[in-house]
């Protein structure tokens, strides 16, 4: 019998929660965040209609609302 493969997926945050962010971003427009490593990011939206791979969230240091990458 064949062991079944474990389950990559990665959990999806819910809206609400605060995203310690793992990677440097440059904003490269207007509606994005720019993002440093270790910067809290709070989940105001999903991509859930979109499914684009992009969040809304609100930065927690400038308060500035934006765009970031999944």
């Amino acid at each position: 019998m064949a062991t079944p493969l474990p389950d990559k997926t990665k959990p999806r945050p819910e809206k609400g929660q605060i995203l310690l962010v793992i990677h440097d971003f440059v904003a490269r427009g207007s509606d994005e965040l720019t993002l440093t490593r270790g910067d809290r990011v709070e989940l105001v939206e999903r991509d859930d209609d979109f499914g684009d791979g992009w969040y809304l969230g609100k930065h927690l240091t400038n308060g500035a609302t934006g765009l970031f990458p999944e």
